[in-house]
């Protein structure tokens, strides 16, 4: 005999539900399948030669995700899943962002459907767990994960993620095919490590529910007690923690260090910025608007009433509050370690570029547990005996005020993703101080034409900020493009001053010597830069252009020639092959 399809109190068949919301949220972000490339989307897709080829995979495993900009770079990033997913991306749509979008899209799309499914298991009433996921699919603090093709990374984190804590829960209930879940809920488990860093954090609540949820009963009142409930709990989780140091074995090997693009901060200054940080996640969960992809939001070296106090006084009552409240109801208190356990590896904000560790992006997982903790919230509003959808009818409007609210919300705060120009502009007006975002507004201007407004903006850049290396070698680059030599050969010179490592510097800093006649200094300017990056693109094809101007055809052949190895689809290089095979030709004609 079928079982019946599972239904609301008024009714409607609970996937009916399920639809409405997978709609409202795919309807939210409808819009953004219009949207280019923009930001980081240019480097890792549109340039990026290690997503346009199969022959790249390998390093994806063996190296940090921007590793194929400059392969000495270190970086904290280790990805090869979300590599994985450009690459297979980048074979089906090649460079049309209207699919990259959808793809984007559809990523969140079913990571609202694990947390249904998720808030089904934890909160133990279907039409709740809608409320959840309706809530989460509909979070505005989720823009710069959706609309943003980069972004992608925290949906399929997400999906990995909770798969994979659902296997778990799965295997635990049912001891007869108890291996083959558990054994898919590690394979899924190692699959999200491979996608981003934060699923190390999975293992904590494997814990801690097992911990919650010990034996269905009261909290344990003797050490005896408490000495079983932890034994249980890291036995649960030990599987998945035995998984966690081959883990960081092969990210050390890849990236050459457990942390190596790490932003030296004192303890102190890390110690300063939690309250503030708190705040900042808090705020936008709650209140999400002013949202963009920069912040002026800083360490906080010297703590004050505004930066410190203030967020720590409040912090510390709302975690008092929430804790309260969690020790009486086994859901709440495990939305609460939801919310808050993926936020712990944040807090080493060293692992951060300066200045760029606030991002609403940061609280995509994390917001699983707030949506459900929203919902239970809601569910307890006192409504009347009239329903709406299963729904008491104050609860029901609350419900579809606050989602009208949020797809508003987010359709009116994605716009900015839509090109480079209105992205850059609108992180520059929401963070006015903030050095990446000036810098980028500065590139985004200067390749419209605006080369005047471009170098204003980073002269005053440069003028407040004198150590930053990319406003620096931005200058210089603007002041060589637009034939300011002796202006480009003093920018670049200082660049090098601040970061001799960068091959860059170096490479346009010849460029620049070469257009003033200077051969021998211009060459040694590029071999500098070949020695420090040799794969470089376009450094053989400028060393190349050196020795043809002074004649040394054969030598300058060579290098056109290891250009054209590097990047074989460089017309400019091939052409200079020809010229000069042609020429030797003649050559040895005449002889």
């Amino acid at each position: 005999m079928e079982r019946a399809a599972p239904v609301s109190r008024a009714g409607v068949p609970m996937w009916m539900l399920v639809t409405l919301v997978l709609t409202l949220t795919f309807t939210a972000y409808w819009g953004s399948l219009d949207f280019q490339f923009v930001h980081d989307d240019r480097g890792q897709i549109v340039n990026n030669p290690a997503v346009h080829s199969w022959r790249y995979v390998r390093q994806y495993f063996t190296a940090h995700v921007w590793a194929h900009v400059d392969p000495n770079e270190t970086g904290n990033y280790y990805r090869p899943l979300f590599l994985l997913w450009l690459r297979v991306n980048n074979m089906l749509f090649d460079s049309h962002p209207w699919w990259w979008h959808l793809t984007t899209v559809l990523a969140h799309l079913a990571a609202t459907l694990g947390v249904y499914f998720l808030s089904c298991r934890i909160l133990e009433e279907k039409l709740t767990a809608v409320v959840a996921a309706l809530f989460f699919g509909l979070h505005p603090v989720h823009i710069e994960a959706v609309a943003w093709v980069s972004g992608v990374t925290e949906p399929l984190l997400s999906i990995l993620f909770i798969s994979s804590f659902l296997c778990h829960l799965r295997g635990r209930e049912r001891r007869e095919t108890a291996r083959k879940w558990i054994g898919l809920s590690l394979l899924l488990f190692a699959l999200a490590l491979l996608e981003k860093e934060t699923a190390i954090m999975l293992p904590a609540l494997v814990f801690a529910y097992e911990w919650i949820y010990w034996d269905g009963g009261e909290t344990s009142r003797n050490w005896r007690d408490s000495a079983r409930r932890f034994a249980h709990a890291l036995q649960d989780a030990a599987p998945f923690l035995a998984l966690v140091p081959p883990y960081l074995v092969v990210r050390i090997l890849a990236l050459k260090g457990f942390s190596p693009g790490a932003t030296p901060l004192p303890f102190s200054t890390l110690v300063f910025t939690w309250p503030s940080l708190g705040w900042f996640w808090i705020k936008h969960l709650i209140w999400p608007v002013g949202l963009s992809t920069s912040y002026d939001f800083f360490a906080v070296s010297a703590p004050n009433w505004a930066n410190f106090s203030l967020p720590l006084v409040g912090g510390v009552a709302g975690f008092a509050g929430l804790f309260w409240v969690a020790r009486r109801s086994r859901p709440i208190a495990f939305a609460s370690v939801w919310l808050l356990v993926p936020l712990v590896p944040l807090l080493d904000i060293r692992a951060f570029v300066e200045d760029d560790f606030a991002h609403d992006r940061y609280l995509y997982l994390p917001s699983v547990g707030f949506a459900m903790l929203l919902a239970l919230a809601l569910r307890r509003i006192p409504g009347g005996r009239m329903t709406k959808l299963g729904l008491p009818a104050a609860q029901a409007g609350i419900v579809l005020a606050l989602a009208l609210l949020m797809i508003f919300d987010t359709v009116y705060q994605s716009f900015y993703f839509a090109d480079d120009q209105l992205f850059y502009q609108h992180n520059a007006r929401i963070a006015p101080n903030n050095r990446i975002a000036k810098n980028n507004l500065a590139m985004v201007l200067y390749e419209q034409g605006r080369s005047d407004l471009a170098i204003a903006i980073l002269k005053d850049l440069v003028e407040k900020h004198p150590g930053d290396w990319g406003a620096v070698q931005n200058l210089g680059y603007m002041c060589y493009r637009t034939g300011r030599l002796a202006d480009a050969e003093q920018y670049f010179t200082r660049a090098i001053q601040i970061n001799p490592a960068k091959p860059d510097s170096h490479l346009y800093l010849g460029l620049t010597m070469l257009k003033t006649n200077r051969i021998e200094e211009a060459e040694a300017r590029i071999r500098q830069a070949i020695r420090i990056r040799p794969g470089g693109y376009g450094y053989h094809f400028a060393l190349g252009m050196v020795l043809k101007s002074r004649g040394e055809l054969r030598g300058a052949l060579d290098e056109f020639r290891v250009e054209l190895a590097n990047s074989p689809t460089e017309t400019a290089a091939r052409e200079q092959v020809m010229e000069i095979e042609r020429r030797l030709r003649q050559e040895e004609r005449v002889r």
